[in-house]
């Protein structure tokens, strides 16, 4: 049974992402947008009304061979993007513990994320060892668990990041980490950000794309950069990095939510736990041994994506078999393409489903 604060968040987070229902659910990126002044974005901050789902069609489905083609050649290059997941955090230190060590992921892989992955993409840039992340974790989750989530999540987050967190932090993540958050008037819709003024201003954009609605601190939003923002995995549930060849990864099984049409190359098994526990454990952190679990997950499942994407032989400079075994990945059904790759920034279109859906789930409608 559900805990009752549980149901509460998910209840009005359905009913706030059903007021955003007529827009692009991915925030799609927009490269002719305009800003107030009549100025066209940079890179770093090109961003789309949610409305507008034709602004950036998806990408065509691409084969094991682009991410082979994005590691060796120069001209392209290789991201990952990292789903919203609240507490289930501990799944993506495994997975870029392990792209990390096996020297696929590098400190100039730009990574965007949402939310949770928006933490994850920035301690990797950062410089944050494995360890150092998972300690952190640690204490933030047992503290949680003392003295609850619900209206000060947001707090305690901050007071970590600060601790965490070196002072050169924005400089790191300038241009390479990307972070998701959803501007709320006039009108909801998904934005990137990659540039970062100063430590503060980047803990003020995690804080943003984390806060889930009355659940984070207790409002509905927060104001960032002088306007209301809240959840970037409310428009945008997993980001990818612009100009890239984009890796999805998802805290939750791709066959639980590949319906809302995303392309997962990352992610547990289905079976292992249902959607309903992994929604409680992403409210209120499981326990440590459950955590300690998590990772482990996210280490075994990025390592089943090296191999049978061909990451890994393209690290190591040896030809990648297209007809290798199929991995624990590929039998979960995350993409019709059997890499999960999305290129140059292109996002699902789904009109702010995966959210319902995910809500209907915990809501056991």
């Amino acid at each position: 049974m559900l805990g009752r604060q549980v149901r509460l968040a998910a209840a009005k987070g359905r009913a706030l992402t059903r007021a955003c229902a007529s827009g692009d659910g991915a925030g799609t990126v927009q490269r002719g947008a305009l800003r107030p002044g009549g100025k066209s974005p940079s890179p770093s901050m090109r961003t789309a009304p949610a409305e507008e789902d034709d602004a950036a069609p998806s990408s065509p489905p691409l084969g094991p061979q682009s991410v082979v083609e994005a590691l060796r050649d120069s001209s392209s290059r290789l991201g990952f993007g990292f789903s919203a997941g609240g507490l289930l955090f501990p799944y993506y230190i495994g997975v870029v513990g392990k792209l990390t060590s096996l020297r696929i992921m590098t400190p100039d892989t730009p990574v965007a994320g949402a939310s949770a992955g928006s933490l994850i993409a920035a301690c990797h840039h950062a410089g944050l060892t494995e360890q150092q992340v998972t300690e952190a974790c640690w204490v933030l989750c047992d503290n949680c668990r003392r003295n609850g989530t619900r209206g000060r999540l947001g707090r305690v987050l901050e007071r970590f990041l600060h601790d965490l967190l070196p002072e050169d932090v924005h400089e790191r993540c300038s241009d390479r980490t990307f972070v998701a958050v959803t501007q709320l008037w006039p009108r909801p819709r998904g934005k990137l950000i990659s540039s970062f003024e100063s430590k503060e201003d980047l803990i003020a954009c995690l804080l943003t794309s984390c806060h889930i609605p009355w659940w984070f601190d207790g409002g509905i939003a927060r104001t960032f950069r002088g306007s209301m923002h809240y959840d970037g995995g409310l428009t945008n549930f997993i980001p990818v990095p612009p100009e890239t060849v984009g890796v999805r990864v998802c805290c939750f099984p791709a066959s639980a939510i590949r319906s809302v049409g995303y392309r997962i190359g990352i992610s547990p098994p289905l079976g292992q736990h249902d959607m309903s526990q992994l929604l409680q454990w992403a409210f209120n952190p499981a326990a440590e041994e459950t955590l300690e679990s998590l990772v482990h997950q996210g280490r075994v499942d990025a390592e089943a994506w090296a191999n049978s994407s061909g990451a890994l032989a393209a690290v190591l400079g040896e030809p990648h078999r297209l007809a290798a075994p199929e991995s624990d990945f590929a039998k979960q059904g995350a993409g019709s393409n059997g890499a999960g790759l999305v290129a140059d920034g292109g996002e699902a279109t789904e009109k702010g489903g995966l959210v319902r859906s995910l809500a209907s789930r915990l809501l056991g409608r």
